[in-house]
């Protein structure tokens, strides 16, 4: 397995953990600064979806058909679902920090009804979106360095 990750010591630059599966619930885990140079790995961020997608052409729900031949995704079309999506613990972050701006904007008073609704919704979908990175993420064995 491989997918990018924030590096400890900068929050803007991304690196790759690469593990590999020993069965049980152990991944043995270490890191490279560089993507691996495998030409089948495109790794783009979707900064408004809060992702890197690991663009896979077989796996991408971007692409409804799946037969085109494109070699970037659709990110104006990411689906929560896509095998394709990797969240970083930046990326969560991000995701809290959207939900919480929504609901400033909501609780100010100056916005309709309607789209306070709306708000509301979009900052809970953002909110789950973070509980299921920090439930969901890989994390290094105790004593296992990144």
């Amino acid at each position: 397995m491989s997918r990018p990750t924030a590096a400890p010591e900068s929050r803007d630059r991304a690196y790759f953990v690469v593990g590999q599966w020993k069965g049980g619930g152990d991944v043995d885990v270490w890191h490279v600064e560089e993507p691996p140079a495998d030409p089948t790995l495109n790794v783009f961020e979707n900064k408004e979806a809060f992702l890197f997608c690991n663009y896979d052409r077989s796996k991408a729900l971007c692409h409804p058909g799946r037969g085109t031949k494109s070699a970037a995704p659709s990110l104006d079309r990411c689906k929560v679902n896509c095998a394709n999506i990797a969240r970083t613990d930046t990326h969560a972050h991000q995701l809290r920090q959207a939900a919480d701006d929504l609901g400033r904007q909501v609780a100010s008073g100056l916005v309709p009804e309607p789209l306070a609704d709306r708000l509301r919704e979009r900052a809970q979908v953002l909110t789950e979106l973070a509980h299921q990175h920090d439930h969901d993420r890989v994390m290094a064995a105790a004593g296992t360095e990144l």
